[in-house]
Formats: C-alpha cells, sequence, structure tokens
C-alpha cells in the first residue's frame, strides 16, 4: 500500500502499545510508556518525531522517516516482493508495440483521409488504443506476483485478526 499505509501501520502500532496517544490539532505525543517488544525501524524513527512535536501531516517527510519507509521498501524488493527500478522500465518498455501501432494507424489515417475513404471506424480505434497506451505507459507498477501471493498468505493465516472477527488487541498485540 505504500509509505502512507506503513506509516499508518507504525503509528497504529504504537498507539496500540501505548506509547503515543492523541494530542489534539493533528498531533500525537508520547506517553513514555516502555517499548512492549523491540520496535521496528519505522515505529523508532515515527517516536522520534512524535517526541519532537513533529504534526501529524509532516511526519511522512522528515528525513528520518523517509529513510526508514526506504529501508522497508529495499528490503521488500530485495526479497522479491516489491518491482525494482528494472521492472518498472520493462513495464514501460512494453508499451513499445503500441506506439508503433498507433504511429502505423495515423498513418494509415492521413493516407485515408487524402484519399477520401470513410476513417470514422479507425479514428475511434485510433482513440482507444491511445488512450490504452497512455494508461499503461503512466499506470505504477506496485506489486509483484510474489508479493500478491505474501499478501494471501498473510491474510489466510490471520483472518482471526481481521477487524469483522473482533480480535483481543490486548491478546494478539499490534
Amino acid at each position: 500500500g505504500g509509505s502512507r499505509r506503513a506509516i499508518g501501520a507504525a503509528l497504529a502500532a504504537l498507539r496500540l502499545d501505548g506509547a503515543v496517544e492523541a494530542a489534539g490539532h493533528g498531533r500525537l505525543r508520547s506517553t513514555g510508556a516502555p517499548a512492549g517488544g523491540s520496535r521496528a525501524p519505522l515505529e523508532q524513527a515515527l517516536l522520534r518525531q512524535i517526541e519532537h512535536a513533529a504534526a501529524l501531516d509532516k511526519l511522512a517527510w522528515r528525513s528520518s522517516v523517509q529513510q526508514a519507509v526506504g529501508n522497508l521498501r529495499d528490503g521488500l524488493v530485495r526479497d522479491g516482493l516489491a518491482p525494482r527500478s528494472a521492472d518498472r522500465v520493462r513495464a514501460k518498455a512494453a508499451t513499445l508495440p503500441m506506439v508503433a501501432l498507433l504511429g502505423l494507424g495515423l498513418v494509415r489515417l492521413v493516407a485515408g483521409m487524402r484519399d477520401g475513404h470513410p476513417v470514422g471506424y479507425l479514428v475511434v480505434a485510433l482513440l482507444v488504443i491511445g488512450s490504452m497506451t497512455v494508461f499503461l505507459f503512466f499506470r505504477p507498477v506496485r506489486f509483484l506476483r510474489a508479493g500478491q501471493a505474501a499478501v494471501r498468505r498473510a491474510r489466510a493465516e490471520s483472518g482471526h485478526l481481521a477487524p469483522e472477527m473482533s480480535p483481543a488487541w490486548q491478546t494478539y498485540g499490534a
């Protein structure tokens, strides 16, 4: 779900652990409660920023939080669960045949218009191909099959922790 979800999950874990509480006006405050076990690096970075009175909407932009999220992302990439830069380039390169088809269609459109042939269906086809090409080119690559499979496994193994099952958070923890 990206950095926003990672930060949200880490903040929820800190709140459930009793390490932070609402301070009003879009801020959290540290309770000074002892750590319930070892904290993840992202939780540590967030807690340090909260102790320095950083506003919630500013937490994601702090360098220590960005570095912790980057390290988390790097670990997912290293484990084959998130896309690498090469995967993103490969996804963009996959649109090249559609660009070639669009170019050929434009040549046919010009030739058809010049020769007085009907080109209505060709115009519609070019609009569909063009919009799909733009959509696929700019669509972010967020998931790999291995990452999706890992999420499915985690959901299946932890189904008893789904909110609709009303899990005992004090028993299971964050």
